[in-house]
């Protein structure tokens, strides 16, 4: 008996260490989390919070942090954990979490359990669960108070779904329906003015749950852009046209049109004592009385959103704001731009606008814009099929580093690299070195194009004086080098005793200073957007074109009687780039099959309605677009042939077919830039 209840004790005493997190009243001060806050990102769309806290004193030994969430506050779910060194932990820093841009896992169906699971650790005003189950009740608790996205298998998207008619209100909708766990991962973001709560709970190496934070809640809510965005502005002074280039300001991406103005250098104080009163003032009163004495300019409205836009007035729309004798070293550019956001409902839309400070005025002329390659769009030859590579001028050769390796500096070995364009391979090399004088120090041809060289220069000279590389090229097509020169400056860097490559001149062009902005789109795209920026040094570029393999897909409801997901069936397989008509059929034959019945009545009662002379009123400009819809869908082969399909899995086999030609396919087009505002695209070829 005498073992049984020492037994017992035993077994007490290690759930009391184990779990005695639990217990707040065991730990000091110091082992809570101190100064936990919850807040709207400020200067966003609305979409996100950020939480902040101070870490624990590294005498706690914690791993980890984790983060709990929910739209109620008596159930929170694990959200992230954030992992920490245990080893440099300092009280005194400050720990962040955004939760924003869908950078949780809601539901990831690898780790999800199958039910709902309590945490070790709870607090006294609620529930804290581990990650959401994978319960299809659960999901359609939390569906109302997120914007959710999820990952599905491709081919799982296009076969098993079920269709799924409801009654709601007064229309009855159509949903294609699937089984929670034919989707990888589920994704949820915070939707504006909606209250959500959050608790953090630090964990240690033992495994032992520290006690939580209270439980703070917070609201997103759309705030005025800031004023960090960056403007650039040239004039080219011979042409009479100015070309802008921008970055975006941080956080906001809902920004809809842009402004560009001409602000007198005396009105500098306005324009803060303006920014000032932004700041102190409620988002919706813009405070901008610089404007009143301002040139404006332009306003711009890009059909993509990226890192870097651009824009440009033409002579006409500038001929009667400027005055011949106007002084443009006396004005300094400034861009005001305007949010747009609009309530779930759509019954309340809110526009916000704020302004920043441009960079001083560059006048140039049209020979100063960077000269854009002709460049070629082809298949990447030996590889799967999944690859297009952009072939960007001629190649070329350029030193990296090199150094003398002989007491009497006169043996200089030169490291050089090779910039390909995936289409002519250079077959010979010659590198002409150069003083400071100009004088031919040697000559290097270069037959087997290692990427190392040796020249012999004089003895008795300053050795460290930079030199000047001139590198001429013969491609495999050619019989002798080409005029084309590439010319480098080799600067002795006494830190690292050795030379180095300075900037890459092609002509009279400095590559170094120079980025290709590549935009790019699809046959489902109505504009092109910004794929990728590099350096013009390169003279390639690889444009991945995989099959695809997942589908990013909202989740709109899950119908509890069959258990299953719910997504709007419609996926968009063709576009008119003329007319602006799509083709979106659904997932089942039938849908689509009503819906072109429906176009045709409708086109019908409208011709009806307007006598043939009339092309002016809205009914007739409805009625244009309706048959220009028409005429497009029953023009496509995919259309003629899927309405001949006997069922719905040879409906979507055919519909796939095209729509796999179409997001595989690219257009592409070349912008030039010095990131600085001066930049040209293929308009400026010749």
């Amino acid at each position: 008996m005498k073992k049984i209840y020492f037994y017992l004790i035993f077994i007490l005493l290690t759930m009391m260490f184990f779990f005695g997190g639990c217990a707040k009243e065991s730990l000091s001060e110091e082992d809570h989390i101190q100064d936990f806050t919850v807040s709207d990102v400020p200067n966003d769309d609305g979409t996100g919070l950020v939480l902040q806290w101070h870490p624990l004193d590294k005498s706690n030994r914690i791993i980890k942090y984790n983060i709990y969430r929910g739209h109620r506050p008596d159930s929170l779910f694990l959200l992230e954990s954030l992992e920490v060194d245990p080893n440099v932990s300092q009280p005194e820093s400050w720990l962040n979490y955004t939760d924003k841009d869908y950078n949780a896992t809601l539901i990831s169906f690898e780790t999800a359990p199958r039910k709902l699971k309590k945490e070790k650790q709870q607090v006294s005003s609620g529930t804290l669960y581990g990650n959401v189950p994978r319960d299809p009740k659960v999901l359609a608790a939390l569906l109302p108070h997120y914007d959710v996205l999820a990952l599905i298998n491709t081919p799982k998207y296009y076969k098993p779904s079920k269709r799924i008619e409801l009654n709601e209100g007064e229309t009855k909708n159509v949903y294609a329906g699937y089984n929670l766990n034919q989707f990888e991962t589920i994704f949820a973001n915070p939707k504006a003015e909606h209250s959500y709560y959050y608790c953090v709970v630090p964990v240690n190496e033992t495994g032992r749950f520290l006690p939580a934070t209270p439980i703070l809640s917070a609201i997103p809510y759309n705030n005025r852009p800031d004023t960090t965005a960056i403007f650039y502005a040239n004039y080219i002074k011979d042409t009479g046209e100015f070309r802008f280039e921008w970055s975006p300001p941080s956080g906001a991406s809902n920004i809809v049109s842009w402004e560009a103005w001409l602000m007198p250098r005396y009105l500098l104080p306005q324009y803060y004592a303006d920014q000032k009163a932004n700041a102190q003032s409620p988002d919706s009163i813009f405070n901008a009385n610089w404007q009143k004495g301002s040139i404006f300019l332009k306003e711009m409205q890009p059909e993509y959103w990226g890192q870097n836009f651009y824009d440009k007035t033409s002579p006409e729309e500038i001929k009667e704001k400027l005055s011949l004798d106007i002084q443009l070293s006396s004005y300094i550019p400034v861009l005001s731009y305007t949010s747009y956001w609009s309530s779930e409902d759509g019954s309340r839309v809110e526009t916000f606008q704020s302004a920043s400070l441009g960079k001083s005025i560059q006048i140039r002329n049209s020979k100063d814009l960077p000269e854009v390659p002709k460049y070629q769009v082809l298949d990447k030859p030996n590889d799967k099929g999944d690859n297009i590579v952009l072939s960007l001028g001629r190649p070329f050769a350029y030193v990296t580093q090199a150094t003398f390796i002989d007491k009497e500096h006169t043996k200089f070995r030169v490291n050089y690299e090779i910039s390909t364009n995936s289409v002519n391979d250079i077959s010979k090399l010659l590198f002409r070195f150069l003083d400071s004088q100009g004088r031919v120090l040697d000559e290097v041809k270069e037959g087997y194009t290692d990427k190392i060289i040796y020249a012999h220069f004089p003895k008795n000279r300053n050795w460290k004086e930079d030199i000047t590389v001139q590198i001429y090229s013969q491609l495999s097509n050619e019989k002798e080098f080409s005029s084309h020169l590439i010319t480098q400056k080799i600067n002795y860097d006494s830190k690292s005793l050795r030379f180095s490559g300075g900037d890459i001149y092609d002509g009279s062009q400095n590559l170094s200073i120079l980025f290709y902005d590549i935009f790019r789109r699809t046959p489902l795209d109505s504009s092109f957007y910004p794929g990728m920026r590099f350096r013009a040094i390169s003279r390639s570029y690889d444009q991945t074109v995989p099959y695809p393999e997942t589908e990013t897909v909202k989740l709109l409801k899950v119908d509890l009687a069959s258990q299953l997901v719910l997504l709007d069936p419609h996926f968009t397989v063709a576009l008119d780039e003329k007319t602006g008509a799509t083709f979106r059929p659904s997932l089942f034959k039938q849908d689509t099959i009503e819906y072109m019945k429906a176009l045709s009545a409708q086109i019908d009662s409208l011709s009806r309605q307007i006598s043939s002379e009339d092309t002016l009123s809205e009914t007739a400009k409805n009625l244009a677009a309706l048959q220009e819809e028409k005429n497009f869908i029953t023009s496509l082969s995919s259309y003629q042939q899927g309405i001949k399909a006997k069922n719905d899995k040879e409906w979507r086999n055919i519909l796939r077919k095209e729509l796999d030609l179409n997001t595989r396919s690219y257009e592409f087009r070349l912008l030039l830039t010095n990131s600085r505002g001066l930049w040209a695209n293929e308009d400026d070829l010749p």
